[in-house]
């Protein structure tokens, strides 16, 4: 790890104590986190052009209900389990 300092106003430092607080994180990793998901980092052309051909694909279903594909699920599992 790098240290960096950094300033905020005291609204925003009070914020994210709050934050990290009822996350239950330090203040540190809920920054790391902010300056990720702000400013993505670049992939390689390669792993850009794969993402690509994958988005690229075409959706053969949509995709269940959650709580539809867990009662799916249970159901198989039931089936498989033997009874008691």
């Amino acid at each position: 790890m790098e240290r960096l300092q950094i300033l905020l106003r005291p609204d925003q430092a009070a914020h994210l104590r709050d934050v990290a607080r009822v996350q239950g994180v330090p203040v540190t990793e809920l920054v790391r986190e902010a300056i990720d998901q702000a400013f993505p980092r670049q992939r390689d052309p390669q792993h850009r052009a794969s993402w690509a051909r994958f988005d690229a694909l075409p959706v053969v279903a949509p995709a269940p209900d959650p709580d539809e594909l867990e009662a799916q699920l249970d159901d198989r599992v039931d089936k498989l389990l033997p009874p008691g």
